[in-house]
């Protein structure tokens, strides 16, 4: 019994992740990419007003200028290793969930076959 019709959201490849959820996917993948992005410049935008700071600050201030500047850059660091790892983990899982479709099983069906009266 073939159960495909209007409401079938499969790719015409046969693909489970059906068009719904790649387009999910791809959304929520932007957003992360936008949203690691913003932060990367964030910080990239507080390291350089910490250095322009530290150049015009008295010594003592100085040392605590460039103290945020490392910490800055340490965060934009991990933003960047984060927009690395979202990149190539959306890249690679595309291919990764190539399955075929299941075979239909009518559930009324079997539970009428497998139902067993009391006392028989």
């Amino acid at each position: 019994m073939d159960v495909t019709g209007p409401h079938d959201d499969r790719a015409p490849d046969g693909d489970l992740l059906g068009r719904r959820r790649r387009v999910f996917r791809t959304v929520n993948f932007a957003l992360a990419v936008i949203g690691l992005l913003v932060i990367a410049g964030a910080m990239a935008a507080m390291i350089a007003i910490a250095a322009r700071a530290a150049a015009q600050a008295e010594p003592d201030a100085r040392k605590y200028f460039y103290h945020l500047a490392w910490i800055a850059a340490a965060m934009l660091g991990v933003a960047l290793v984060m927009l690395a790892w979202t990149c190539v983990r959306h890249l690679r899982r595309g291919r990764a969930y190539r399955t075929r479709p299941t075979r239909y099983v009518d559930a009324w069906g079997e539970a009428g076959r497998r139902f067993q009266p009391p006392g028989n």
